[in-house]
């Protein structure tokens, strides 16, 4: 049976990143360019590509000709991610950690109105994971999407997030307490924070929405092992990448177009956490190196679509560097590809998740 075109962009995206996987995996360090080469290099390219799209008569680029035209800058952004289980010990960088809160801040509400809602199911399956309900840790909050789901379910909610913008925007609920951490980074392992959450072994979940790929995640991971209760605590990461059906082949093209400029840590996400270290122990709902997957129905319409675009971190990390990969021509191009500016779709996110718990004695 023919592939359909979904399966298509699915098929094309699979092969950049097999290659770009193998790549980056035998990557040296000093072949790891700059993030000021890449972005130059990607401006350089999207210029170039924005010249040949004049000339084009408005006919689609193929996923094909966008994926040989931006493999490159893929493969790049694999070498400067760290994957090997040395590397992965080292520990982001508080500037780099404070430039992303900053990134989250200024466009806080374009995330907060964009988003998909998580299905209700997924938070009643991690509940019937814990032996307890009574104290719930959200872990880069946001809006506080995940931790009002949450709270359906425990008694108290902590949600806590780099960002004091987002955590201003969030929904407020009366067993949701927000708190805005500025000085734990994306790895809240201060004594304060673990006090503030009741001390060791006091949270029956932890819960982390499509944020988990920024933290410094061993510092994080010896903060959640301290905090989760023993026995029957669970700690449960997810997200979701371009992938939403049924458009993937236009989500794969203007995906290609933001490639030069992710943070490298992003590569976790990309590649659906299959890569993303999780020390943890199985509890049948996702484990390292093999996530389980669940889907989120959303109806979106072509605002929103751009809304969410807008809201990536790639697409304002461009803008700040001068390139605009929402411009006129390419918002009339989406809209082209989506089917109308007011046609509001049916469409299904397919996320990931992660799910694990600790021994009842603590790791040394």
């Amino acid at each position: 049976m023919a592939a359909g075109p979904g399966e298509q962009g699915m098929a094309t995206w699979r092969r950049t990143l097999a290659a770009a996987r193998g790549g980056g995996r035998a990557a040296a360090p000093e072949a790891r360019g700059s993030q000021r080469c890449l972005e130059d290099e990607g401006r350089r390219h999207l210029e170039h590509r924005a010249g040949r799209r004049a000339s084009m008569s408005g006919s689609l680029v193929a996923v094909e000709d966008i994926k040989e035209a931006s493999e490159k800058h893929y493969e790049a952004l694999n070498q400067r991610i760290s994957i090997s289980p040395t590397s992965r010990r080292h520990s982001v960088s508080p500037k780099k950690e404070n430039l992303m809160a900053g990134l989250f801040t200024s466009q806080a509400a374009q995330y907060a109105a964009a988003r998909p809602v998580y299905p209700k199911d997924l938070f009643a399956k991690l509940a019937a994971l814990t032996a307890h309900h009574r104290v719930a840790w959200d872990v880069g909050t946001g809006n506080g999407q995940a931790a009002i789901g949450v709270a359906e379910h425990y008694d108290s909610v902590v949600a806590t997030d780099v960002s004091a913008e987002q955590v201003r925007r969030a929904v407020p609920h009366p067993r949701v307490r927000y708190l805005h951490t500025p000085d734990a980074d994306a790895a809240p392992a201060d004594d304060g924070l673990v006090m503030a959450l009741g001390g060791e072994g006091s949270v029956d979940l932890i819960t982390v929405a499509e944020a988990a790929h920024w933290f410094d995640l061993p510092a994080f991971y010896g903060v959640a092992r301290r905090l989760l209760r023993r026995p029957g605590g669970v700690i449960a990461v997810w997200g979701y990448n371009y992938r939403v059906s049924p458009v993937e082949d236009m989500m794969a093209r203007f995906f290609h177009t933001t490639l030069p400029f992710w943070d490298p840590r992003a590569r976790y996400v990309m590649d659906g956490y299959r890569d993303l270290p999780f020390p943890f122990d199985d509890v049948g709902a996702g484990k390292e190196g093999e996530p389980a997957g669940f889907d989120v129905a959303h109806e979106m319409s072509f605002a929103g679509l751009v809304g969410m675009l807008r809201s990536w971190s790639a697409v304002a990390t461009a803008r700040r560097q001068g390139v605009d990969l929402l411009d006129e021509r390419a918002v009339r191009r989406l809209e082209q590809e989506w089917g109308g500016a007011s046609l509001v779709r049916e469409v299904t996110f397919k996320a990931f998740l992660l799910a694990g718990t600790v021994g009842s004695e603590l790791s040394e």
